[in-house]
Parts: structure tokens; C-alpha cells; sequence
């Protein structure tokens, strides 16, 4: 074990290497500030120019893309309400807020501590999770998975802000927005609209999100005018926002440990994604908060919760390494790196290449502390871009999201998909419906459709989401949700 290590520190220590970490991260940072252009589209880029490369070195280039992303995409989310990243979409909730309140500083600090001392723990569970892997992969199926967006799901119809029926009523819509496409059991298209086929693998993820974030969010900018900023940024010296935003995390610790959990775990279960950890840990901490009801209004505990869970990269390394099967979009383009440098990822992987292993971990961990010293020093500059008045900031930020919701699939109906979310988006708003709820119910809507499909078919045995101690688990979990807050209630009428 210590042998491999040192193999790794020492390539790590070597000054083409940590160039190439840091091209890799800031290439990854550029990827993550454009919506709808994720640190995906990086990656595929930079992937055949690896070839040649010593198989350390390619890794450690790709590491530091997938260790910036995170970051990255949580800027335009905090400052203007559109997330970079997918991943990202839980930090608008309450970044966005205190960017409005003139906090913009503070909370892209936050956000930084937050994702780099996040990625830091996730490691250390990573490591000690190595000989442990192959029982936390396998005791997740399909209806455990079920389960767990279930749970999630049970969540955000009990957490949305303000009116709980909207918040039902939005959640809802967003499942049957997720329904949209080709049934994974019968086949059948629902919902096709009478397209010939561009609805027939259902909504597209990126352009739905860069019309319900970017554009319904540029028609509020339109509408209001003004700035994005009331009353002009609280921030009076170069670095007071940022230090404000690192004092503000240890102030929250709880919150920081279960979202940073929370994101490991959903991170080592294959298919699952880095969006579905983020609202779990947001609706997580909301359920369990003392002060729930100003989440979504600027409370920074929102944006530890959002912040902290998007270490789920470091532990989807485990099930690509240890089994060839990737946790995620991201590693899985690694696991193509990996196959194309000459590697088979597996079992066989961790006990011959325990190198690699230790580069990818190694790696990560500088990536994301490149990336958090990038966006601390440039918190201030970036919060200044939320002075400026709206009628410069609307052409400029509708023009990059709808070449984002292009450029993800080069299809013109994606940009005709992300204008018609905006206009969605912001009549919702506009009434009092929480978008939260559409886009939580909108992730899990599917994934739970197609988990429940495969826990059926694999098992025959409706009963089986009960039989299974993990899933009974999760079971008892939602009820617990259900019932904290009635408990609540009931004392408060007392």
C-alpha cells in the first residue's frame, strides 16, 4: 500500500504533472461557468490528446477537470441564479439569495470551503472504504435504489418553501415531465406531442435546466430591471466576503458532515448521479434544520448543504476502479481514459495498478484545492459582476445559455425546449409554485420510474422493497420524514 503511494506523490511532485492538474482544472473551471456546457463536454475535448501520454499523466490531466467542475458551476449559480453544472442546481436555492441580499462574496466563499473541505473528507472515506467496496456496491440494487429516490422524492413534498400544496402540485409536474419519452417496460412513447422523434429518449437534461435556471431567470432580470444585487454588495475590502464565507462553514457542522456523507455514498452507487446527491443533502438538511423555514430565502446552511455533496465524484472512483462500472457521468469518461491508456478497471485493477488508484486520489485532492484558492481569490472581482445593471447582463447571459443548450447535442429544438422551461419557469414563479420541487421531481422522477421497472422484473415479487434490510431501511427513513414534521406541527398548535 505504501509503495504505490509514493509512486504517486512522487509523479504528482513532478512540475509537468501538476501543470497538467492545473490545466485540467481551469479548463474545467471555464467548462463549468457556461451553462449547459459541463465539464463533460472538457473532458471528451482533451481525451485524445492523452495518447502518447505516460498513463499517470493522463490521469492526473482528467483529475483536475473533474476536480474543478463542482466549484465551477456553483458560480453562476450563486451569482445569477443558472447553474453551470447540473450538480450545481441545489446552490441556487440559497446562494442566489444572498447574492440578492449583497452577500454574492461570502457566499462564493462558502462555497468554496464548503466543496474543497468536502472533497477532502470524501477521500478520506474513499480510502477507508477500498477494502470495504464490493459490499457497499452489492447491497445496493435496484430496490434499494428504488427506495432511496423514493425517499428523496417523499422529501420535497414535504420541504418545499412557502405553500406545501404548490410545492406538491410543482413536484408532480416535474415526475411527469421526467415521463416523458418511451416507457423502459412496454415501450410505448408517452407524452410524444406528435414529434417524430426528438421527445422519444425524453427531455433533454441540460437544455430543460438552462431554461428553467437561465432563461426563465434572464425574463425576471428583464422584468424587474435594476441589478442582480439590492442595494449594493456589503463587501469593503478585498478579502472580508471571503473570510465572512470561511467563518461562515464552521458555524454549521452538521450540516457540512451529512451533506459530505450523503455525497459519498450516493457518489459510490453506480447510476445515480451527483444531481440526486445534491437534493437529497439539500432536502436532508432542510427536514432536520431548526430553521427550515428560510431555506430557499439565503440561509447559508442551504448552500453547506448544496455545496458539501458535490464530493460525489470521489466516491464514484470506487465502483469505476474496483468493478469497471462508473458512479457517474464524469468517471465514466474516465473509465474510457483508462481503457484507452491500456487498463482494465476491476478487481484485478486495484491489486496490480495501485498506482493509478493513488494518482486519481492524490489528484483529486489537488484539483479541488487549486480550484477553491482560484474561486477565494476571485470572489470579490466575480461579486462585482452583480452590481451591474440587468439590461447588460440579460443579452449577454441569454445569448451563452441558449449556445450551451445547443452545443450539448447540436439539436435547435434543445434551444426551442430551453425557451419554452424559461417561460414555464417563470410563470410558475410568478404565481408562488416553487421551482425546486419541479426540479427535484424532474431528476428522481425517472430514475425511480426505471429502478422500480428493474426491482419488478429481476425479483417478480411486489413485496420485495421490504424484504431487503437496506431498502426497509430507507422505508422506515421516509415514514420518520413524513412524521417529523406532523410532530412538529402538532407541538407548535399546543
Amino acid at each position: 500500500m505504501l509503495d504505490p503511494l509514493l509512486v504517486a506523490a512522487g509523479a504528482l511532485l513532478q512540475p509537468q504533472n501538476i501543470f497538467l492538474v492545473a490545466v485540467g482544472n481551469l479548463t474545467g473551471l471555464l467548462f463549468g461557468l457556461l451553462p449547459g456546457i459541463t465539464v463533460l463536454a472538457a473532458m471528451s475535448i482533451l481525451l485524445p490528446f492523452t495518447i502518447g501520454q505516460p498513463p499517470i499523466s493522463a490521469m492526473y490531466l482528467f483529475i483536475g477537470i473533474m476536480g474543478s467542475g463542482p466549484f465551477g458551476g456553483a458560480v453562476t449559480s450563486i451569482l445569477f441564479n443558472i447553474p453551470g453544472e447540473p450538480t450545481s442546481a441545489a446552490a441556487c436555492f440559497d446562494g442566489y439569495p444572498m447574492t440578492r441580499r449583497g452577500e454574492a462574496a461570502k457566499a462564493l466563499g462558502l462555497a468554496a470551503a464548503s466543496a474543497v473541505l468536502a472533497s477532502i473528507l470524501g477521500l478520506a472515506v474513499l480510502i477507508g472504504l477500498i477494502p470495504l467496496v464490493r459490499a457497499v456496491v452489492y447491497a445496493f440494487g435496484p430496490p434499494e435504489f428504488f427506495m432511496l429516490l423514493m425517499f428523496g422524492l417523499a422529501t420535497v413534498a414535504i420541504a418545499a418553501p412557502g405553500n406545501t400544496l404548490k410545492g406538491i402540485v410543482t413536484a408532480g409536474l416535474g415526475v411527469l415531465i421526467s415521463l416523458i419519452g418511451y416507457d423502459p417496460i412496454t415501450g410505448v412513447l408517452r407524452f410524444g406531442l406528435g414529434s417524430a422523434n426528438y421527445l422519444w429518449d425524453g427531455v433533454n437534461l441540460p437544455a430543460f435546466f438552462v431554461g428553467v435556471f437561465a432563461v426563465g431567470e434572464v425574463i425576471s432580470y428583464y422584468v424587474a430591471g435594476g441589478t442582480i444585487t439590492q442595494g449594493g454588495a456589503r463587501v469593503h475590502s478585498m478579502l472580508e466576503g471571503t473570510l465572512q464565507g470561511i467563518r461562515e462553514l464552521f458555524r454549521h457542522p452538521r450540516v457540512f458532515l451529512q451533506g459530505s456523507i450523503v455525497g459519498s455514498v450516493v457518489g459510490i452507487l453506480p447510476g445515480i448521479g451527483g444531481t440526486v446527491s445534491n437534493f437529497l443533502s439539500y432536502t436532508l438538511a432542510m427536514q432536520t434544520s431548526k430553521t427550515r423555514d428560510s431555506y430557499g430565502k439565503g440561509n447559508p446552511e442551504g448552500l453547506v448543504a448544496a455545496m458539501s455533496a458535490t464530493n460525489e465524484d470521489t466516491g464514484a472512483l470506487l465502483p469505476t476502479v474496483a468493478f469497471g462500472i462508473p458512479g457517474s457521468a464524469s468517471t465514466a469518461l474516465l473509465l474510457g481514459a483508462l481503457i484507452l491508456h491500456g487498463f482494465n478497471p476491476g478487481p484485478l485493477f486495484i491489486q496490480e495498478h495501485m498506482e493509478i488508484v493513488w494518482a486519481l486520489v492524490l489528484g483529486l485532492l489537488l484539483a479541488n484545492i487549486i480550484a477553491a484558492t482560484v474561486g477565494l481569490a476571485g470572489a470579490n472581482l466575480l461579486a462585482r459582476l452583480t452590481t451591474l445593471d440587468v439590461k447588460f447582463l440579460v443579452p449577454t447571459i441569454l445569448v451563452i445559455s441558449l449556445l450551451g443548450a445547443y452545443a450539448d447535442r447540436e439539436n435547435a429544438w434543445d434551444v426551442a425546449l430551453a425557451i419554452g422551461s424559461g417561460v414555464l419557469a417563470y410563470g410558475l414563479s410568478r404565481f408562488g409554485y416553487p421551482i425546486v420541487t419541479l426540479v427535484i421531481g424532474f431528476v428522481m422522477g425517472r430514475l425511480a420510474e426505471r429502478a422500480f421497472a428493474q426491482s419488478l422484473q429481476m425479483h417478480l415479487d411486489p413485496l420485495i422493497f421490504f424484504k431487503r434490510p437496506v431498502s426497509l431501511a430507507l422505508f422506515v427513513l421516509m415514514v420518520v420524514a413524513f412524521a417529523v414534521p406532523l410532530v412538529r406541527n402538532m407541538r407548535k398548535k399546543k
